[in-house]
């Protein structure tokens, strides 16, 4: 993740090409070690288990460079940012903020992409509708996606639609971002926008009333406080 991170944040700001993907794809290798390093000694990244879990990140850094490479040849990316932090005020007093993996125009799209290392699948960012009771346990991604979309469109007001993903790095194979889809489409409108922060409310006064306790997710390996 941060070994892809690191490439991409050295491209911001210029359209990616095809080339430029390939290349970064055939030192995928150094990459990893190079991100690795920040944090564990050399000599544990050049031995056992670790240097067979370093090849392992470089063999899925360089299938998901090659997939990038593979759909850059059918469109047009401009990368925007990498770990960006964005906010945005629901209402007085109540405001949500979230941190993106990255930012980037794709075929003049705002698209809010997201890594993921662990376990994913494509039905569990998929909602036929707007409400409440579309928001199982299994949906977490889909809250989390729609919340860094309700995030881009109040980050800019000029924008009338954007996309928000993931990008699976065990299935780096994908030719594309996984996308949220949300009443049928993969766009997310602005005409969405109201709907979408309202039920956002609603989750937070959930979380905010001391009779409907949200109740922690043993399974979950990270928040304490779980969408149920």
């Amino acid at each position: 993740h941060r070994a892809a991170e690191r490439i991409y944040s050295a491209w911001l700001g210029a359209p990616l090409s095809r080339e430029r993907l390939l290349e970064a794809a055939q030192d995928a290798d150094a990459h990893v070690r190079t991100a690795l390093a920040q944090d564990f000694p050399m000599d544990m990244l050049e031995s056992g288990s670790s240097m067979l879990r370093g090849s392992m990140a470089a063999a899925a850094l360089r299938r998901v460079l090659g997939a990038e490479a593979d759909r850059e040849a059918l469109g047009r990316t401009i990368p925007v940012a990498v770990e960006h932090e964005m906010s945005a005020e629901l209402l007085p007093g109540i405001r949500i903020r979230g941190k993106a993996d990255r930012l980037e125009q794709r075929d003049g799209v705002l698209c809010v992409l997201d890594i993921k290392t662990g376990s994913f699948q494509n039905s569990n960012i998929q909602m036929k509708e707007l409400i409440r009771g579309q928001l199982s346990s299994a949906k977490q991604q889909a809250l989390q996606l729609m919340i860094y979309a309700s995030l881009a469109l109040h980050g800019d007001e000029s924008i009338d639609s954007v996309q928000a993903g993931i990008i699976p790095l065990r299935h780096s194979s994908l030719p594309d971002a996984a996308w949220l889809n949300l009443e049928g489409s993969t766009l997310i409108s602005r005409a969405q926008l109201r709907r979408i922060d309202d039920l956002l409310l609603e989750l937070i006064n959930e979380m905010l009333d001391p009779e409907k306790p949200i109740m922690h997710d043993p399974s979950s390996s990270y928040c304490q406080c779980c969408i149920a």
